[in-house]
């Protein structure tokens, strides 16, 4: 398996709990995306400049976890362009979903051996276009 590949997978594994991570950093602390929340919600700007290290490296996490996130997106969207649609929804439900190759192979009414050939091949395609860029 090429290292792309590998990287790509290792990445995806984490997606979800860091898409999660993120939705509930938005959802519960608006601020850390818009300062201008602290104002609103009557926030001593003289108190929060004691908390402004917390905030920083809560930020930083943000900004790390929107960077993997946009990192993945765009390696499947990728995979979807020389590839297909088919081919990007398939190794996501494998690299982000979990689903095993056999299992995907099942749904799909496609043999395992099959479903081997079209990895390869995606897998394949999907490293020239990296190498090629």
């Amino acid at each position: 398996m090429h290292s792309e590949v590998i990287d790509l997978r290792n990445r995806s594994r984490k997606y979800k709990a860091q898409k999660e991570k993120l939705i509930s950093y938005r959802e519960n602390h608006p601020y850390l995306f818009d300062p201008r929340c602290l104002v609103q919600m009557g926030v001593n700007l003289d108190s929060y400049a004691k908390t402004k290290m917390e905030y920083d490296f809560v930020h930083f996490e943000i900004a790390l976890l929107s960077e993997n996130i946009r990192s993945v997106e765009h390696d499947f969207e990728v995979i979807e362009k020389v590839c297909g649609t088919r081919a990007a929804e398939t190794i996501r439900k494998n690299f982000i979903e979990g689903e095993t190759w056999d299992e995907i192979a099942e749904k799909t009414n496609v043999s395992r051996r099959t479903m081997s050939r079209l990895q390869n091949m995606w897998y394949s395609k999907y490293h020239d276009a990296l190498t090629q860029s």
